[in-house]
């Protein structure tokens, strides 16, 4: 279930997760916890992760508050990709989309193979109209998440 999530395909990586299966450590509560909130589903997101204190439970609380429009304060400084990537939706919910762009750009330099980063970029690059520099984000996002290519035909 790790390759599918690796390659982009968030819905197969969601099928091949076990039926009745309960996460026992807190990297599966985790991993869990992201492909619930791929698919809309915040609450059994946040239930998932509560308690847990590491930057990916972070990233995904703070994913969550963009997606119900909620906000977190105070914000701690991104450290991890997965943090900088949240913190790039973050700032686009509140208008800010140079930040959005540094942002999606600092989660890249920290995870230069993160697909989902690159895929953000080229979102944001592509909304300032830096069409060629949209270009090569997403191709550096398809070829590191293969998978995400579905979303792009």
């Amino acid at each position: 279930m790790v390759q599918p999530y690796s390659d982009g395909d968030l819905l197969k990586a969601l099928a091949s997760w076990p039926e009745n299966h309960t996460p026992s450590s807190d990297q599966e509560k985790t991993f869990h916890a992201v492909l619930l909130l791929s698919v809309g589903q915040a609450d059994a997101a946040a239930k998932e992760i509560e308690g847990l204190k590491s930057p990916a439970a972070n990233a995904i609380r703070e994913l969550i508050a963009v997606v119900k429009r909620q906000k977190i304060s105070p914000l701690a400084q991104p450290t991890t990709a997965s943090e900088w990537l949240a913190r790039s939706y973050t700032f686009q919910s509140e208008s800010k989309l140079s930040e959005a762009l540094k942002a999606a750009r600092e989660a890249t330099a920290k995870s230069p193979n993160f697909g989902f980063a690159w895929v953000r970029v080229a979102e944001l690059e592509f909304s300032f109209g830096h069409t060629a520099a949209a270009l090569d984000a997403l191709d550096k996002g398809l070829s590191a998440s293969p998978a995400t290519r579905k979303g792009w035909r």
